[in-house]
C-alpha cells in the first residue's frame, strides 16, 4: 500500500469515528442540561406522589 493511500485510509476511519461520536453526543447531549432539572426536582417543597417521581425514573431508564 502507497504512503498516500495509507494516510487517506487512516483519515477516512478517522472521520467515520468522529460522525459516530457526533451521533452518540447528539442523542444524549439534552442529559448535560438534565442534572440541574433533577436537583430542582428534588429540592423542590411540592409535594410529589408517587407516581410523579416514578415517571421521572422512567424517563432516565428510557434512555439507557
Amino acid at each position: 500500500m502507497k504512503t498516500k493511500e495509507y494516510i487517506e485510509k487512516v483519515l477516512d476511519m478517522n472521520l467515520n469515528n468522529v460522525r459516530t461520536v457526533l451521533d452518540v453526543y447528539e442523542h444524549y447531549a439534552y442529559l448535560l442540561d438534565e442534572k440541574a432539572k433533577v436537583e430542582k426536582f428534588v429540592s423542590s417543597s411540592v409535594a410529589r406522589t408517587r407516581e410523579d417521581i416514578n415517571n421521572n425514573i422512567t424517563k432516565y431508564k428510557n434512555v439507557i
